[in-house]
């Protein structure tokens, strides 16, 4: 099975993540939007970042895929 390697970026600092899934790319984009259930960076970096910074995980694209 293949799982989607993908890139997101910071609309505010424009930091870059990088993130690979074992799940489906929206399932993943899902959790990155709850503060407290996954611990990822994206998820640190949109709920902890004071001001608040935008990451719009919609928009994520799949690098490439990775088999598992």
């Amino acid at each position: 099975m293949a799982f989607p390697v993908y890139h997101k970026q910071c609309e505010d600092c424009h930091e870059d993540y990088v993130g690979e899934s074992c799940q489906s790319l929206t399932a993943r984009v899902d959790q990155h939007r709850w503060p407290s259930s996954t611990g990822s960076a994206v998820s640190q970096h949109i709920n902890t970042m004071e001001p608040k910074h935008h990451v719009d995980i919609d928009s994520a694209r799949v690098l490439t895929t990775a088999e598992k």
